[in-house]
């Protein structure tokens, strides 16, 4: 029986091909937008997972609180902080919202002072020159590192080694050399943040001191061992701080892998809202295998006769059409996946990058698109399975 009404229910989508090519596309377009968006969603978070751990957002900070009497953190306590076990580095960091000149342009800058041992903490992928030696800290040497994009942006070349650029401090301009061009992380918050942060301008934080008339810190970087609990380890860096000055409600520890969770937890919520609106397509398309099954219905009205007074009967019927929707529906599901892998393929081809497709979700979106098809096609099925044989052989 259930190969009988495979084979009825091929018969008849080869004979309206065109309608049941039309219903499958809708179906293919509304699974490979799931697919695709799942797809772009997941490499966005593997990006920008990337991205913050390139810039060492997956340790802690060691701040001053702001009720705090004492606003900075000495040398003498960045080595405390560096003699804890569960430290692995420790550096302390000022941050500086600047603007970088070189001729007459003028660009936003993210600048950062740091020590020679900045590639611990922070993804320094020097590309040419040199990272920043403990010398150019001793000396407060001004010197910096400017990002890849924005060396070729401002001097219209990778290798900009050995030319200069005016960084504002304190509202006044100061002369640095580039002594190195890096790639940090995969360069996605410069591209996406472009008109506000476009690049990143690594100084030795002596420089900044020097300049600023700054003789202490605001906040340490600290980089922890990868399956060391940054909280605990937090508080046991406060603690072990509170104990060597004596002084308490100094210190603050701040985990960076929350502010990491908070912003995946927003690309989740995107991404699961564009889902759903690609799942919208894939429902009302869907609604048209109904539609699809209903005109069947109505023109095999006859042929239903026939077969019921042949002696088919009612779950015979219903076996049929519901195979029908069912076929329709995978049919239309390979589609839309063959569509979104080929899409994916090409896009990663041409902008080079990887766009993961998740075997869970892929299987998942195939499962449920089938379902619905199948649950659109019942009240279809159940009708023609209804018809009456006097009825239905009446019908002209």
């Amino acid at each position: 029986m259930i190969n009988e009404a495979f084979r009825d229910a091929a018969r008849s989508i080869g004979r309206k091909w065109k309608r049941s090519l039309l219903t499958m596309s809708g179906i293919a377009i509304g699974v490979a937008s799931v697919l695709l968006i799942s797809s772009i969603g997941s490499y966005g978070t593997q990006a920008v997972t990337t991205e913050l751990e390139s810039l060492g957002l997956g340790g802690i900070i060691i701040s001053t609180s702001d009720s705090s009497v004492y606003p900075s953190i000495s040398d003498e306590e960045i080595q405390t902080i560096q003699k804890s076990s569960l430290v692995q580095y420790a550096m302390p960091v000022m941050l500086l919202y600047s603007t970088v000149q070189v001729n007459s342009k003028v660009s936003n800058a993210l600048l950062l002072g740091v020590d020679e041992g900045a590639d611990k903490i922070i993804s320094l992928n020097v590309l040419y020159g040199k990272g920043i030696l403990r010398s150019d800290v001793t000396h407060k040497a001004e010197i910096c590192l400017i990002d890849q994009s924005y060396a070729v942006s401002a001097f219209g070349t990778e290798n900009a080694v050995g030319k200069k650029v005016l960084l504002a401090i304190n509202g006044i301009y100061h002369e640095y050399r580039v002594v190195g061009i890096t790639k940090t992380g995969s360069g996605l918050l410069q591209s996406s943040l472009g008109s506000y942060i476009p690049s990143f301008v690594y100084v030795p934080y002596s420089s900044l001191q020097s300049v600023v008339g700054q003789t202490s810190f605001q906040q340490v970087a600290v980089r922890i061992g990868e399956k060391t609990n940054p909280d605990e380890a937090g508080k046991s860096i406060v603690r072990l701080l509170e104990r060597t000055t004596g002084i308490r409600g100094k210190y603050v520890a701040e985990n960076l892998s929350k502010q990491k969770e908070g912003l995946y937890g927003l690309l989740n919520t995107v991404t699961l809202a564009l889902t759903a609106i690609g799942a919208i397509s894939l429902i009302v398309a869907c609604l048209s295998i109904m539609t699809t099954m209903m005109v069947s219905v109505h023109e095999r009205t006859r042929e239903i006769g026939i077969k019921k007074s042949l002696g088919a009967t009612r779950l015979n019927i219903l076996s049929e059409f519901l195979c029908e929707a069912g076929m329709i529906s995978v049919l239309g599901s390979l589609l839309g996946m063959l569509t979104a892998g080929v899409l994916t393929l090409t896009v990663s081809a041409a902008f080079s990058v990887a766009f993961p497709i998740r075997m869970d979700i892929l299987f998942g979106t195939a499962l449920v698109t089938v379902a619905t098809g199948m649950i659109f096609g019942v009240y279809p099925a159940f009708r023609a399975a209804s018809l009456k044989p006097v009825d239905a052989l009446r019908t002209e």
